[in-house]
């Protein structure tokens, strides 16, 4: 299936609060608990603008630098896609969201410290939003 490239971004705020997002999916028939981002459009330059836009319009933060973390085929048996992933560091609120007609998301921030135990428990079990994550602690290490 032809599908448009996404960009996902791992925001964290300077009080090291993760900016994610609780946004009901109709594949699970569920809220799920991500990251802010969306499909890439055709009048993005690249996935850094995207991912930078997405963040804006979906939670109303905005960060000076965005800085790959890498990139994946989400589900490359069926879906041509690709996954971009962004890190968002001291992020900060600068607007109101500017959501699409028809996205109901609510924001929260969550400590970082926090991200670890929550992925134990299964509170954050999006196969995109794990990877994210991944991709964040191997930058760190």
């Amino acid at each position: 299936i032809d599908f448009p490239d996404w960009a996902l971004v791992l925001a964290i705020t300077p009080q090291k609060e993760v900016v994610m997002v609780n946004q009901y999916r109709h594949g699970v028939e569920r809220v799920c608990l991500e990251l802010p981002g969306g499909l890439i459009d055709p009048e993005d330059s690249s996935p850094e603008v995207a991912a930078g836009r997405e963040l804006l319009e979906e939670t109303g933060y905005q960060s000076s630098e965005l800085v790959k973390l890498g990139e994946c085929y989400p589900q490359p048996a069926v879906l041509s896609n690709r996954c971009f992933f962004f890190l968002a560091e001291n992020a900060e609120k600068i607007q109101e969201p500017q959501m699409d007609e028809g996205e109901d998301i609510e924001i929260l921030k969550v400590p970082l410290d926090d991200i670890g135990s929550m992925i134990e428990k299964g509170e954050i079990n999006h196969g995109m939003v794990l990877l994210a994550f991944y991709y964040y602690w191997m930058r760190r290490e």
